[in-house]
C-alpha cells in the first residue's frame, strides 16, 4: 500500500510539472480573391510532431500539439478557403517546421513566437523539386502581468502564420505570371518554378536576470557596488542590457590625510551604458559608458562634515562569465576609468571583481 501511494504521488508531481496541451485550430475563413489551385495533401515532415515546451508563471512546463493529426488539421483549415474543385490545380504541402517559442524579452514583456517553413509542390513535381518555399515567424508581445493568457493566443498566430505563407506563395505567382504573360500558355499543368523566399528565423533567447555585487579598487578608493543586470542573450548581435545599481566606497587613508580630511565616504547610483558581446556560450565580453552620480561626505580634521556632489563620465571593460543559463553563479573581473567632480582626486583608474547569481 505505501509503495503505491509512493507510486501515485510521483505520477502527481509529474502531470503537475509537465503536462500537455492539445491545440484545436479553428476553420475560420481565409479572406482570398478565387484562386486557380486548391490544397490537394499536406504532408508533415517533422521529427518531433510536438510545437513545444513551455514553461508558465509558476515553472511548470505544458508541452504542445496541434490536436489529432497536423497534417489533417492544416489541410482542413486551409481547405475551408481553397475549396477542391475539378476546375483547379491540386498542389502539396509539406510542414518542414512548425513550432512555438516563448521568452522573456525584456525586464517586463514575453514574446511569444510561431516559426513556421513551409515547401509547395504541384501534382506533378511532388516527386522532383519544391515550387515554392517560404519560412516566416509570427510574433506577440505580452506584459510579464499577461503570462497567464498566452496559452489560449497561440491558436490564433498558427493560423496567421500559414495565412501569411498562403498569401507569399499567391504573391510570387501573380507576380510571375505578371512578368512573363505566356507562361499560362506554355506550361497549362505546372505552376511556374518560383525562387525561395526565406527569411532568417532566428529562435528566442533566453532572458537573464543577473544580482552582482562588485568589489572596486584604485590608488585613491576602495568600495562596492551591487547591480542588476537583465538581457535577452544573443549568438550574434550586440547586447544592450537593462541595468541599475548602487555604490559605496571610501577614500584610503594616507590619500585623505594628503588632502586635510580624517575620512571621505562616497554613496552613488551606478549609471550610463553597458554591452555585452559573447565570445564564446557563457563567456561576455562587457564594455560600458558610466556617469558616476552621487555625493561625498567628507570630514575635515576638525570632525566637521561637509557634502559634494560628484558626476562625471567613465568607460569600463572586463570579462563576465555565465556558466549556467538557468540559475547559477556569475563571475568576472575588469578595469574602470573615471574622471569626476571628487575632493579627493577627479582622475580614477582601477579595476574590481563581480560574483553574483543568474536567476
Amino acid at each position: 500500500m505505501k509503495k503505491a501511494l509512493t507510486i501515485l504521488t510521483l505520477l502527481l508531481s509529474y502531470v503537475t510539472l509537465y503536462s500537455q496541451t492539445n491545440i484545436e485550430l479553428q476553420t475560420v475563413p481565409i479572406e482570398l480573391p478565387e484562386q486557380s489551385f486548391y490544397v490537394h495533401e499536406v504532408f508533415d515532415d517533422r521529427l518531433d510532431k510536438h510545437l513545444g515546451n513551455i514553461k508558465d508563471e509558476n515553472d511548470n512546463t505544458t508541452s504542445y500539439k496541434l490536436k489529432g493529426n497536423a497534417a489533417t488539421t492544416i489541410l482542413d483549415f486551409i481547405s475551408v478557403t481553397l475549396k477542391k474543385s475539378a476546375e483547379k490545380k491540386p498542389i502539396h504541402l509539406k510542414i518542414k517546421t512548425l513550432e512555438i517559442q516563448q521568452n522573456q524579452t525584456s525586464i517586463d514583456e514575453i514574446t511569444t513566437r510561431i516559426i513556421i517553413e513551409l515547401v509547395f509542390f504541384d501534382a506533378n513535381t511532388l516527386n522532383e523539386g519544391k515550387i515554392f518555399s517560404i519560412s516566416h515567424t509570427e510574433d506577440e508581445v505580452f506584459s510579464i502581468s499577461e503570462t497567464s493568457q498566452i496559452a489560449k493566443t497561440h491558436e490564433k498566430r498558427i493560423r496567421a502564420a500559414i495565412e501569411y505563407c498562403l498569401l507569399a506563395f499567391i504573391s510570387k505567382q501573380s507576380s510571375i505570371k505578371n512578368s512573363n504573360p505566356g507562361a499560362e500558355k506554355m506550361n497549362t499543368s505546372h505552376f511556374q518554378k518560383s525562387a525561395e523566399l526565406s527569411k532568417k528565423t532566428k529562435k528566442l533567447t533566453p532572458w537573464f536576470n543577473t544580482l552582482i555585487f562588485s568589489k572596486t579598487s584604485d590608488k585613491y578608493f576602495k568600495g562596492w557596488n551591487i547591480n542588476y543586470i537583465g538581457f535577452s542573450d544573443s549568438d550574434d548581435d550586440f547586447i544592450i542590457p537593462f541595468t541599475f545599481g548602487y555604490g559605496q566606497s571610501k577614500a584610503k587613508n594616507n590619500t585623505v590625510k594628503e588632502r586635510g580630511y580624517s575620512s571621505v565616504d562616497y554613496y552613488g547610483l551606478d549609471s550610463g551604458l553597458e554591452g555585452l558581446l559573447k565570445i564564446i556560450p557563457g563567456c561576455y565580453a562587457n564594455v560600458g559608458i558610466q556617469v558616476p552620480l552621487g555625493m561625498e561626505i567628507l570630514k575635515n580634521l576638525d570632525g566637521k562634515k561637509s557634502h559634494n556632489f560628484v558626476i562625471g563620465i567613465g568607460a569600463k571593460q572586463g570579462i563576465r562569465i555565465i556558466p549556467w543559463k538557468e540559475y547559477g553563479i556569475v563571475f568576472g573581473a575588469g578595469f574602470y576609468q573615471k574622471f569626476k567632480t571628487s575632493k579627493i582626486h577627479k582622475t580614477n583608474f582601477g579595476f574590481q571583481f563581480e560574483v553574483g547569481v543568474n536567476f
